[in-house]
């Protein structure tokens, strides 16, 4: 049996062919801009939102959750309330945990990430 044909099978999609409407982020929360976001939630499995997420432009305060990430374009460097800092780029698999904490996002190059979170979280 193809995974095609399987109905148990998550549909498959290209994360590159994926539209998200960008929507500026609020003036309050940005540090270096404009900044916009925009995602799409591509299927609900197991209480697990699946989605495409992209972020442009500066830097920005963004109250983040615990999710797994894969980053198919871009970079960007993700700084914590304690200092501590990561950078991501294309290809990079991240397990964030970051509930109740506003991270600082300064985007370097135009970001678009596949992630896997817990929205009863």
């Amino acid at each position: 049996m193809s995974i095609e044909s399987n109905p148990d099978a998550l549909p498959k999609v290209n994360a590159f062919d994926i539209e998200v409407e960008m929507i500026g982020l609020p003036e309050e929360d940005v540090v270096a801009g404009p900044a916009a976001e925009g995602w799409k939630v591509l299927h609900q499995w197991r209480g697990i939102d699946i989605g495409v997420h992209s972020f442009a432009g500066g830097a920005a305060y963004y109250e983040d959750t615990d999710q797994v990430f894969v980053i198919l374009a871009g970079s960007a460097t993700v700084t914590w309330p304690d200092g501590s800092m990561l950078d991501v780029g294309a290809g990079d698999v991240v397990a964030l945990k970051a509930t109740g904490s506003k991270l600082k996002w300064t985007i370097h190059e135009t970001l678009r990430k596949v992630y896997l979170y817990s929205p009863g979280e």
